[in-house]
């Protein structure tokens, strides 16, 4: 018999999947136990069945516009507002497997990345939003899964500083 995810197991002990995957992701994929002491400290929270709002970047290449900086000195967004910087047509979404190496995700998005003006491709590093992170080079050959990217993780794509 397959064994289950953390995701999996927490839906077969009666756990709603929105709150099982917001569970895994606030805790930092850190395990099934993890998971279920976050879900009864927060089982009464008002807003426990609210998605997630995903990190908000910018485009490779360009400047967040004024009504995406939001506020009046262009500080982020507006209190209260929580829009994304990145339309639909600009987010890119794949799913890769769990044994996957991070360098399969840097080579997707280095192949579906916009051309940006003067045909230059800057280098990409790869962070993550929720625990705050920025992976490496040596983390590049290790898989997803061992990275607590798995069952599901949002990346954020930035410039690499020359250093």
């Amino acid at each position: 018999m397959a064994e289950l995810t953390a995701l999996e197991s927490l839906i077969e002990m009666g756990f709603p999947r929105g709150r099982a995957e917001k569970a895994l992701a606030l805790t930092g994929n850190q395990g099934i136990e993890a998971a279920m002491d976050w879900l009864m400290e927060h089982e009464d929270d008002p807003d426990v069945d609210e998605p997630l709002a995903a990190p908000l970047g910018h485009i490779l290449g360009r400047e967040p516009t004024p009504s995406e900086q939001g506020g009046p000195e262009g500080t982020g967004p507006a209190a209260g507002e929580g829009k994304p910087i990145l339309s639909e047509e600009e987010r890119q979404e794949q799913t890769f497997r769990a044994r996957e190496q991070l360098a399969a995700v840097r080579l997707y998005v280095e192949l579906h990345r916009g051309e940006e003006p003067g045909g230059c491709q800057d280098p990409v590093q790869l962070l993550s939003g929720f625990p705050r992170r920025a992976f490496s080079e040596a983390d590049m050959e290790r898989p997803l899964q061992e990275l607590g990217l798995v069952p599901s993780a949002v990346l954020i794509v930035a410039k690499k500083c020359p250093s």
